[in-house]
């Protein structure tokens, strides 16, 4: 009986594992997967961020066209016409972002007034540039910025 119940809780713990492996490749591979994760960031985003088209998978080459983050909060609108990245994700296992190409078309970014003004803040630990992850972004092209 003892032995039933341990090749059932090994089963379950090894297929839920595999159900989280396939989820993961399914994101980062396919562009139903890209598509559903950056949904739900939109989402998570209360509606600040908004995506028109998404061609791509996460694990590139990916491209966003229409991409609009605006914050009334802050006053800031910023409208990317066109957003081409290619990441290496598995330089991620060695805590590196790294990105092979990166191009950016038709950046309009607004600095308004905030709506509201900023909460103030006691600082507890000192501001520091260190990064947590070391980012290395091989090719950059920006065109048509204008704030």
């Amino acid at each position: 009986m003892k032995r039933r119940w341990l090749h059932w809780t090994l089963g379950s713990i090894g297929a839920v594992l595999l159900v989280v492996v396939v989820g993961g490749l399914w994101v980062l591979n396919t562009q139903t997967g890209t598509r559903s994760a950056l949904g739900l960031v939109q989402n998570a985003m209360d509606g600040k961020l908004s995506i028109e088209t998404v061609n791509g998978s996460i694990a590139g080459p990916l491209t966003l066209d229409g991409l609009r983050y605006a914050d009334a909060a802050t006053g800031l609108d910023v409208l990317v016409k066109q957003i081409d990245l290619d990441p290496a994700l598995l330089d991620l296992f060695g805590l590196r972002v790294r990105v092979v190409n990166a191009e950016v078309q038709g950046i309009d970014a607004t600095l308004g007034e905030a709506s509201e003004p900023p909460p103030e803040q006691e600082a507890s630990e000192p501001f520091t540039l260190q990064a947590p992850i070391d980012l290395v972004i091989e090719r950059f092209a920006l065109r048509d910025a204008v704030v």
